[in-house]
């Protein structure tokens, strides 16, 4: 999680497009990294290739059909030798209606090949009977539907007569097996049917709302990656797609948070750095103690999914199906990591970019994702680019959903919560007296929603006082650095980077060297002691401060991480003392001569 850079003295803002420009956070460890993805494997229509004959059009085709139809009647005619009984009745009746019906059944043949091949090589294969057997099975079906109506389609009988293909002019053949099989395996569900249907719904939309075709783009790509656009999605569960209905997710849905403390967390048992749900309950819990796994077309998870739900719930609607979830992201205006306005910003800030550079601003700043398969998302959102044009916007649909989107906002709480949480950051008496207090006073609650924004209201306000308008928010030495100053602990201490903030600490008389952070126990921290390294710094709050104003939040600690995410509450120094930063320990500094200054007392006055 490279939180900050090494040697980026006196930041300047990184191009938000740039591919090398984004530092990641293990924080979460962008624990989705998981079987969520690999959506592709079931595109593509199962039953496409049923009902091969639309080759035997004219009338140049039907004398090569009826010499056909001799020579398969003569191979079947043999077969029968060694079928006996009652199988070798019924399919001799077959034959010979063959024979005298073969005439009139010709014109027909091309509208009801699909049906008899799909229907002939699912009993062929369950009877057991081979690639003939089903060509068989095939011609007594067609004889004997709808009862005494004869129907027989040769096209149908080529179609499941070879287990490859067979070609006879221009008529081809296609193994049917493998399209019924697929059929099955996808529980007869055209996964790139059900996923263009949803892609079409999010681009009519979109478009209507005022976003190019790139800018689209970049959101199908995102949440191609994400769900493969399938809005009934729930993280670990990749073989029930596009429904809520199969057993895994039925028992998942009924009770999420046992599903992602047990199920979910074993799958992530592996991970190096993850380990699961239970290992980082700070990504998966929501205020109400539970914990919810990524569901739907985002992945929206822990309060996010918890928020989804209720709204549906309150909405009288299904939180699962795509109307609903695509109104509910236009009503709630907010990204999931709380990067406000999220729709209008990202509808300026990335007019005229490129599908890749749109795919990595929907990637930070709505997903809250920096690195987990980047690669795939822009890749994906070229791919998405290039599909668009053929695509048809339904305004009338649109309108619908918009109009949806806006009645919606009434009721979308969390919209509302989020809100007046921006509020309260900004009027609350704030309380500075302390670095561990002041970091407190101006920490977003977690560091979920600290991701992809500037901070609160009032960490933007003190920030600017202190260090001039315009200077990275998103940075963890400027996270740690302003509450230092605010609080007049140490009036000089300096805004960036972690090396210079390093040598700092090492050289000043006000700052004592304390120990190792995973050689101390909890007990021997203070709340205002810094943990730094040369990659990353962070302030240890405890208990006291965290209650005051994050009551409903277990973590000791802030953090703020460089181009990601602002000031949240977390506990992210109690997670590296008990497992080491791989990319070094932290050197723990405690102030033991403080200024007790009052040069930047007010500077959180005025915040709005």
């Amino acid at each position: 999680m490279p939180e900050q850079k090494s040697g980026m003295i006196g930041k300047a803002p990184v191009d938000k497009f740039s591919e090398g420009a984004i530092a990641t956070d293990p924080n979460k460890d962008n624990n989705k990294a998981k079987a969520r993805g690999d959506d592709s494997k079931k595109q593509g229509s199962a039953l496409k290739a049923i009902g091969g004959a639309k080759a035997a059009h004219g009338a140049g085709m039907i004398a090569k059909l009826l010499a056909l139809s001799k020579m398969l009647t003569g191979a079947a005619t043999t077969a029968l030798a060694s079928a006996g009984g009652f199988l070798a009745n019924t399919l001799g009746l077959a034959l010979k209606a063959l024979n005298t019906a073969w005439g009139a059944i010709t014109s027909v043949a091309s509208g009801i090949a699909g049906f008899f091949a799909g229907a002939g090589a699912a009993v062929g294969s369950a009877l057991g009977l081979g690639a003939l057997g089903t060509t068989i099975a095939t011609a007594v079906i067609a004889v004997t539907v709808s009862g005494s109506v004869l129907f027989f389609s040769v096209g149908t009988v080529l179609v499941a007569t070879n287990q490859t293909s067979l070609r006879e002019g221009n008529l081809i053949a296609t193994d049917c097996n493998k399209d019924v099989k697929s059929a099955r395996a996808a529980d007869s569900v055209d996964a790139s049917e059900a996923q263009m249907q949803n892609a079409e719904v999010i681009y009519s939309v979109l478009a209507t709302y005022g976003l190019d075709k790139n800018q689209v783009a970049g959101v199908l790509g995102n949440f191609s990656a994400e769900s493969g656009i399938d809005t009934t999605s729930v993280e670990g569960i990749s073989d029930e797609r596009y429904s809520v209905t199969g057993p895994r997710k039925s028992a998942a849905l009924s009770d999420l948070d046992a599903y992602t403390r047990g199920p979910l967390s074993r799958q992530y048992g592996g991970f190096t750095g993850s380990g699961g749900p239970v290992k980082n309950p700070g990504g998966y819990t929501a205020k109400d103690g539970k914990m919810y796994p990524g569901i739907g077309l985002a992945q929206w998870t822990a309060g996010n999914a918890k928020a989804l739900m209720d709204v549906a719930q309150a909405n009288n609607m299904e939180w699962h199906t795509a109307d609903f979830q695509i109104a509910y992201m236009i009503a709630k205006g907010d990204s999931p990591t709380g990067y406000k306005d999220f729709w209008a910003r990202y509808k300026s800030d990335t007019a005229g970019a490129s599908p890749r550079e749109c795919g990595r601003y929907f990637s930070q700043h709505f997903e809250g994702n920096t690195q987990n398969a980047m690669e795939k998302r822009l890749g994906l959102a070229e791919s998405w680019a290039g599909k668009l044009p053929s695509m048809n916007v339904d305004t009338a649909k649109a309108r619908s959903l918009l109009d949806l989107a806006t009645n919606m906002g009434l009721k979308a709480t969390d919209a509302g919560t989020h809100k007046a949480l921006t509020k309260c950051k900004s009027s609350q008496k704030y309380d500075n007296s302390s670095a561990a207090l002041a970091a407190s006073s101006y920490a977003w609650d977690t560091a979920d929603q600290a991701k992809g924004n500037d901070g609160t209201a009032l960490y933007r306000r003190v920030h600017d006082n202190i260090w001039g308008n315009g200077l990275i928010y998103q940075s963890c030495d400027f996270g740690v650095a302003t509450a230092i100053r605010w609080s007049g602990t140490d009036e000089t201490y300096p805004s960036s980077d972690c090396p210079t903030q390093l040598s700092y600490l090492q050289t000043s008389s006000k700052w004592k060297k304390v120990g190792y952070l995973t050689k101390m126990s909890p007990s021997e921290l203070q709340p205002g002691d810094v943990c730094i390294h040369k990659s990353h710094t962070m302030i240890y709050i405890g208990k006291e401060a965290m209650i005051k104003y994050h009551p409903n939040n277990t973590g000791l600690s802030v953090s703020a991480s460089y181009c990601e995410r602002s000031p949240g509450a977390d506990s992210s120094v109690e997670g590296y003392q008990q497992s080491a930063d791989p990319r070094g320990d932290y050197i723990v500094f405690r102030c033991v001569k403080p200024d007790k200054g009052s040069k930047y007392k007010d500077a959180g006055a005025g915040a709005k």
